[in-house]
């Protein structure tokens, strides 16, 4: 996980996390010239007949990295070193992180497992 940027985000609608990957996705991104190697599927017929050159369309995919955070809470964390005791430290750790999560506006889900082996 990244710490958040200042960056303001364009549009809701294409998604929160731009790939910095193109391809076929759903939001438009741009038409170009059409250079060697662009897939021919993605040519713009339109602006080729317009400008008399070849165009293409190029997207941008939306990629989600939603975050799992897993807590072990069983009797194996409950002791303490200095302070506090470390299955107050793991929940700690995790709340902060799925704080994070929720700020970034990311999907995330949590599990804590407090049984014993």
């Amino acid at each position: 996980m990244k710490l958040p940027s200042a960056r303001p985000v364009k549009t809701r609608q294409a998604g929160l996390q731009q790939s910095p990957q193109r391809g076929r996705g759903m939001a438009f991104a741009e038409v170009r010239q059409y250079q060697p190697g662009d897939d021919i599927r993605s040519i713009d017929w339109r602006v080729t007949a317009r400008r008399q050159a070849p165009h293409t369309k190029l997207y941008e995919e939306e990629r989600e990295r939603p975050v799992l955070l897993l807590c072990d809470l069983g009797p194996t964390l409950f002791f303490a070193s200095t302070g506090a005791y470390k299955q107050v430290r793991s929940a700690q750790v995790a709340s902060l992180l799925a704080w994070l999560a929720l700020w970034l506006v990311t999907r995330w889900a949590a599990l804590s497992s407090t049984s014993a082996r």
